[in-house]
């Protein structure tokens, strides 16, 4: 099953909202299903995105990493995943990383299926825990966010794409601060 392509003649606006203190409980009720679904094929399941940092607006969607050794032997996995009503988005470019949006009903959610050691995993991880540590750069982050959220968007991607303008400075920010932490990927959150 294939998600929905958005209607370029209806824009929309995105949803950011503040903080909610019950995404990390909706993360691992989504976690427990996903741990269920991979078995051991999953190495790392991981709270990442803006829902994963403590009282950082978002849009109301939680982003789960899936780390696996390889995701070009996906067949297995991307079964299970699909038989429980997980949409594969088939047309992803990343070739390290399959996308899936989670069942309906149910909370919005995003599932990134990594390859563990990939750059995109720890970029995520990295990403996410330099704003965890520094409420300066989750603040300016947020307020780009949310000026963002003013205008209309043809679907996610292209909003994915404009926040890049404040994504990649954060990112630099975040390499820097990970040499002099030291910083290593902690313990799978579930």
């Amino acid at each position: 099953m294939e998600r929905a392509v958005p209607d370029p003649e209806r824009p929309r606006r995105i949803n950011i909202v503040n903080y909610d203190a019950s995404w990390p409980g909706v993360f691992r009720d989504l976690a427990r299903e996903l741990r269920r679904l991979f078995g051991n094929r999953a190495l790392r399941i991981d709270h990442i995105g803006s829902t994963s940092v403590p009282e950082l607006a978002a849009k109301p969607i939680i982003d789960i990493q899936v780390s696996v050794a390889e995701s070009s032997n996906d067949e297995p996995w991307r079964s299970s995943l699909m038989a429980a009503g997980w949409e594969w988005d088939a047309d992803n470019d990343e070739r390290t990383k399959r996308f899936f949006a989670a069942p309906k009903p149910g909370p919005a959610g995003h599932l990134h299926v990594r390859e563990a050691g990939s750059l995109t995993e720890q970029l995520a991880l990295v990403f996410r825990d330099y704003l965890r540590s520094n409420r300066g750069a989750a603040a300016r982050y947020e307020a780009f966010k949310r000026k963002l959220a003013t205008r209309m968007w043809r679907d996610g991607d292209e909003y994915a794409e404009a926040k890049t303008e404040i994504v990649w400075p954060l990112l630099h920010e975040a390499y820097r601060w990970s040499m002099l932490s030291g910083w290593r990927p902690g313990p799978s959150d579930a």
